[in-house]
């Protein structure tokens, strides 16, 4: 997960992420892989992908980024021809001036055939605005963090949403 501050240098999340005086310390590491893999065991993927009979397999390590958006065929190592993946690119926690705080997701969806290259590939981002992050000084991060794993289960909700839309067509 990243935090990061746009717009202007010093907000709440870039100040308090580089420790200046006066920014709230944000909570160690709000949203790990550990616990983005156990929010998207529970999800039911399968059902929001509208993939019924597919099973979720994680892998046990995260991807880098340069594997995700190069690898041409299939990440894991399958012949079998129902065979589909989602892979969460990035999760980055921002906040701004303008736009307050929000959770954004940037997802990549592929299905694939018999054959090792995917036959639809789609890949979207999705923003979920935060209200109770970061927490305010002084105020336990119970909630906050709550919210954030909320945005995070919203976000794949958001995903599935997109990727089961028909696709457009040209007129």
């Amino acid at each position: 997960m990243n935090m990061f501050m746009g717009l202007w240098h010093g907000g709440i999340v870039d100040g308090s992420a580089k420790g200046r005086d006066g920014y709230p310390k944000p909570p160690e590491n709000p949203l790990s892989a550990d616990r983005q893999v156990q929010l998207l065991q529970e999800a039911g993927l399968p059902d929001l992908l509208k993939l019924p009979g597919y099973r979720v397999i994680v892998h046990p390590e995260p991807l880098d980024s340069r594997t995700i958006r190069t690898t041409p065929g299939r990440i894991a190592a399958s012949t079998a021809p129902c065979y589909a993946e989602m892979i969460v690119d990035d999760v980055i926690l921002n906040q701004n001036v303008i736009g307050g705080s929000g959770l954004r997701g940037s997802f990549r969806f592929r299905t694939f055939g018999l054959d090792a290259q995917a036959i639809r590939t789609f890949g979207s981002w999705t923003l979920v605005k935060l209200t109770a992050f970061p927490p305010k000084p002084g105020e336990a991060p119970d909630r906050a963090m709550e919210e954030i794993v909320q945005a995070f289960r919203t976000s794949l909700v958001q995903f599935a949403d997109t990727v089961n839309k028909p696709p457009r067509t040209k007129h």
